[in-house]
């Protein structure tokens, strides 16, 4: 059982703030993702929300640490776990991959306990989600270069089990102007390793997961914050987490 699956499987509402063992740097220093998880004062589901899988991926992590800090997991059904940030060297380096190996991170789930660094980031988040989270919004932006408006990206995996009409109803809350239906047999948005995104890989493992894109990178954006936020509202209230409406909207 992983560290934040142990401790949501306890009882009473109660927040955990804490670090996930990845290895360590030829110096010795720790290798670690951060994460922050709210257990709710009675059972339901679980909400992951995943930031910087590259690291110059800023307004997400923003949000999903505002939104977390905004709840009360005395007044929660279920539970919330933020990972604010999966690819800890590129955020410190404020660039897309990680600087000790250069691979891209989303495409290279889920990894290796005896990969590279990226691999083993990785494999350890995996490991940590599976088994736990019910939905997960992998969370990025666009390149930091370009301005953009709020989208999602879903992969439609056709032996998940799960619907596209679930996708597409858990994007439509957060009224994003388009939602990107990517190929994930290889001639898609990118021309690497399509299976290798988080959200293709929580699929695998049965999990409703897709990509909510929040503007520009490497700089922080209120209305694209505030807008993540909101919608992480609605949709924590149509899993039944906490109370309050939620409303969808058009997506596309």
């Amino acid at each position: 059982m992983g560290v934040i699956q142990q401790f949501l499987s306890g009882r009473g509402a109660a927040a955990d703030y804490g670090h996930l063992r990845v290895g360590s740097m030829a110096s010795g220093m720790a290798v670690t993702l951060p994460y922050v998880a709210l257990r709710g004062a009675r059972p339901g589901r679980t909400l992951w929300l995943h930031g910087q899988v590259h690291g110059d991926e800023i307004n997400g992590m923003v949000a999903a640490l505002r939104f977390a800090n905004s709840l009360d997991p005395a007044a929660m059904s279920g539970n919330l776990v933020v990972t604010p940030t999966g690819n800890p060297q590129a955020l410190d380096a404020r660039r897309k991959r990680n600087p000790y190996d250069e691979l891209d991170l989303d495409q290279t789930y889920p990894g290796s306990a005896g990969g590279l660094i990226s691999q083993r980031l990785a494999h350890v988040l995996i490991g940590e989600i599976r088994g736990t989270a019910d939905m997960v919004i992998n969370l990025h932006t666009m390149n930091p270069l370009f301005d953009s408006r709020l989208y999602t990206v879903y992969k439609h995996h056709p032996g998940s089990g799960i619907s596209e009409q679930t996708l597409l109803d858990a994007m439509a809350l957060f009224h994003p102007n388009v939602a990107c239906r990517q190929d994930v047999g290889g001639q898609g948005e990118l021309p690497g390793n399509i299976a290798g995104a988080l959200d293709f890989q929580c699929q695998e493992a049965g999990i409703a997961a897709f990509m909510l894109e929040l503007g520009g990178g490497s700089r922080y954006e209120a209305h694209n914050v505030a807008a993540a936020e909101a919608g992480f509202a609605r949709l924590a209230a149509q899993m039944g987490i906490v109370d309050g409406p939620a409303q969808g909207g058009a997506a596309g």
